[in-house]
């Protein structure tokens, strides 16, 4: 994601020193942002497969809880219960459980609001 491509798609984006964030106005901004995010992930993932295949190939990584077949796979030493447990866990709680506050931040919507931040 390129500071230019956001100025672009949100000409009103404003930078708001003392939150250390964008500020997108408008009642749908959120949704807007969340659209735009999408779209910029799959430009950067249109190649993504083919270089990790690449990747592997060239230097492969030994371990005994992954297995190349038609597709990655990846095995646990977990059992299916605890996994079940993790998955139910919403990603955003893991990041402020883990201090990464940037993340959270990113993630965290404001609801009802004619307005949206989005960190840098």
């Amino acid at each position: 994601m390129t500071v230019e491509r956001f100025r672009e798609e949100f000409p009103r984006a404003r930078w708001s020193d003392e939150r250390r964030s964008w500020f997108v106005p408008g009642k749908t901004a959120a949704r807007r942002i969340d659209r735009w995010l999408a779209r910029e992930a799959e430009l950067q993932a249109i190649h993504g497969d083919s270089k990790g295949r690449d990747a592997f190939a060239f230097d492969p990584i030994s371990s005994p809880y992954l297995e190349i077949a038609n597709d990655l796979r990846i095995r646990t030493p977990y059992s299916k219960t605890v996994l079940r447990e993790l998955h139910e866990v919403p990603i955003d709680a893991l990041a402020r459980s883990a201090g990464d506050e940037d993340f959270a931040a990113n993630h965290a919507r404001i609801s009802g609001s004619s307005s949206c931040f989005m960190s840098a």
